[in-house]
C-alpha cells in the first residue's frame, strides 16, 4: 500500500501543546503541556495509528491542500515494511515547532490584530519549548516556524539559543517574515552550519501593498533583512525560497514579484501559495481573497497573469490545491453559515 512516510517519524507541535503526525493531519496523538515527547511518541493514542496505517486509512489527511499528497510522495511498503519502520521509530526524528502565535505583522490572510498572550499562554509557551529543548538535540530535521514568527517569540528563541544538536544528519529550515532577523541573527548564528533551507513570506514588493499585507509599512526593513540573508546564503550555503500568498490584492504583481526575488534577492526557489482558512480568517475571508477559486470575480485574470513566461521557471513552485478546479461560490459559502 501507498503511504506517506510521516506517520513514522515526523511531528507537528501546534500552540495549544497538541503533537499531531503532520500540519496537514488533524490526528491529535498527545499533549506536550502533560506528557513529554517520548511518552507521546510510545503512547497507545498513537499505537492505534498503526493499525488504522495496516487498514488502509488515511486519518483524516487534507490531500487537496497538502503539498506532499498534491505531488503524490506517497512510498509504496508492504505489511512488513510498515511494522519494521514502525519499531525503529523510538521518538520522531522530525518536528515541527510551530507552537507560537505571535508575531510582529499582522497579515490579513492569517489574523486581524497582533496577538497578545495570556500569561497562562505565555508558560505554557515556556513548558512546550522546555519539552522540545529536551529532544530537538536528537532530531534530524526540525522546521521553525509556521504559526507565528520564531523572532517574535522569547520562549522559542530562548530554546534556540541554548540547541546544541547531538544527532551527526541534524539540519534545519526556518520560515519568517524576515523583518527581525538581522537584530536577531547573533542568538543562533551557532546554528547556521545546520541551517538547511530559509523561507521567507514577502508576498509583495510594492510598498502600499506591502504596507497592506504586512499589517505595517517596513518595507525598508525588510529589503535590508533581505539582503543579509544573501550575504548569508554566500557564506553557508543555504536555499532561500521566498513566497507569495496568492490573493485578489496582490495577484496582479506576480511576474514582478518573480523577477525580483530571483534576480535581485538570489531566491533559489519562489513558492505561489493558496490563501488558506489559516487561524483568524474565516471561510467568507478565504472566499473573497482567494482568486484561484474558479468562482471569485479575478480568476479569468489570475489565469491570464499566470501565462506570462516568468511563471514557468523551473524556480517557481504553484503550490496550488487539488481542488483549485472546483467553483465555491459565495452561495455556497452563506448557504453554509445558515
Amino acid at each position: 500500500m501507498k503511504l506517506c512516510t510521516r506517520f513514522f517519524e515526523h511531528a507537528y507541535i501546534n500552540p495549544r501543546g497538541d503533537v499531531r503526525i503532520c500540519s496537514w493531519n488533524n490526528v491529535v496523538i498527545g499533549n506536550l503541556l502533560t506528557d513529554t515527547m517520548e511518552d507521546i511518541w510510545q503512547s497507545d493514542q498513537r499505537k492505534k495509528l498503526l493499525e488504522g496505517l495496516l487498514r488502509g486509512e488515511r486519518f483524516e489527511c487534507r490531500e487537496g491542500e497538502c503539498p506532499h499528497c498534491i505531488n503524490d510522495e506517497l512510498v509504496e511498503m508492504s505489511e512488513e515494511e510498515i511494522r519494521e519502520m514502525w519499531e525503529k521509530s523510538k521518538f520522531p526524528l522530525e518536528l515541527n515547532c510551530a507552537f507560537d502565535y505571535r508575531c510582529n505583522h499582522v497579515c490579513p490572510s492569517c489574523r486581524h490584530e497582533i496577538y497578545v498572550p495570556s500569561k497562562e499562554y505565555i508558560d505554557n509557551m515556556k513548558t512546550i519549548a522546555g519539552r522540545l529543548g529536551e529532544i530537538l538535540p536528537k532530531a534530524k530535521h526540525i522546521f521553525l516556524s509556521g504559526s507565528g514568527d520564531l523572532f517574535a517569540n522569547p520562549e522559542t528563541m530562548h530554546m534556540l539559543e541554548h540547541l546544541k544538536p547531538e544527532n551527526p544528519e541534524f539540519h534545519m529550515n526556518i520560515e519568517t517574515n524576515d523583518t527581525l532577523f538581522k537584530d536577531n541573527w547573533s542568538r543562533i548564528s551557532h546554528l547556521a552550519q545546520y541551517i538547511k533551507g530559509i523561507t521567507i513570506t514577502v508576498n509583495s514588493y510594492d510598498r502600499r501593498t506591502y504596507a497592506y499585507l504586512a499589517g505595517k509599512d517596513n518595507l525598508e526593513i525588510l529589503k535590508e533583512n533581505l539582503a543579509f540573508i544573501s550575504e548569508l546564503k554566500e557564506k553557508y550555503g543555504f536555499e532561500i525560497k521566498i513566497t507569495m500568498v496568492v490573493q485578489d490584492s496582490n495577484f496582479r504583481q506576480i511576474p514582478e514579484f518573480i523577477d525580483t526575488s530571483l534576480n535581485t534577492y538570489h531566491a533559489d526557489t519562489v513558492i505561489l501559495r493558496p490563501v488558506f482558512m489559516w487561524f483568524q480568517i474565516s471561510r467568507l475571508e478565504w472566499w473573497y481573497k482567494n482568486v484561484q477559486n474558479p468562482a471569485h470575480i479575478y480568476h479569468q485574470e489570475y489565469l491570464e497573469i499566470m501565462k506570462d513566461p516568468i511563471c514557468s521557471d523551473p524556480r517557481v513552485v504553484h503550490w496550488g490545491t487539488r481542488d483549485e478546479k472546483e467553483s465555491v461560490t459565495l452561495q455556497d459559502i452563506m448557504q453554509e453559515q445558515n
